[in-house]
């Protein structure tokens, strides 16, 4: 289920585009307003968040604008579900490239994007879910017929952290992140 979806996008460093929608269904396509040069062939970066309102850090909510930077939004971290209605999701999607020249002629009429041009590009995105999971296996002797049963579960020495990020993260900055 996504009950909202935030979409940036970025031109080098710079925000060259945001959208956000609500409730929404995870085939629908949409158009997206990007602020390029006017001609030539450009990387595009697109960040996508869904379902923000999920995203609890201590004991609030994770704050999200439309104005973010790229290093706000890859800091983005959180320590908890608000209400386990829905999960939050991210999408990294980097160097899409697009050519400005590759414009309908005609202006776009649908509302809110009226006047207009319409680049003649459509862009999948893949969402993933940022959570932890942690994963048992099992083996039984040849010849038992019984179902395997967990006595137990140790954790590593420095066991679970106090936030996660919602963008996948380097080893290194995971390290530091400061156990429960």
């Amino acid at each position: 289920v996504i009950n909202s979806l935030r979409i940036y996008a970025f031109h080098g460093d710079r925000l060259a585009g945001y959208t956000e929608r609500q409730t929404t269904s995870l085939n629908d396509p949409f158009l997206m307003d990007l602020e390029l040069p006017q001609t030539g062939v450009f990387n595009v970066d697109f960040y996508l968040i869904a379902n923000e309102a999920e995203m609890a850090y201590e004991n609030g909510l994770v704050q999200i604008s439309e104005n973010m930077t790229r290093a706000q939004l890859e800091a983005l971290k959180f320590t908890g579900l608000s209400s386990r209605k829905s999960l939050p999701m991210y999408c990294r999607h980097m160097n899409e490239s697009i050519d400005v020249d590759q414009i309908r002629k005609a202006a776009s009429a649908e509302d809110g994007h009226e006047g207009h041009f319409v680049l003649d590009k459509s862009v999948t995105f893949i969402l993933e879910r940022s959570l932890a999971k942690l994963s048992v296996y099992a083996a039984k002797a040849e010849g038992v017929s019984s179902s395997p049963h967990i006595l137990g579960v140790e954790l590593l020495a420095q066991g679970t952290r106090q936030y996660s990020y919602l963008f996948p993260q380097s080893s290194e900055t995971l390290a530091a992140v400061a156990p429960r």
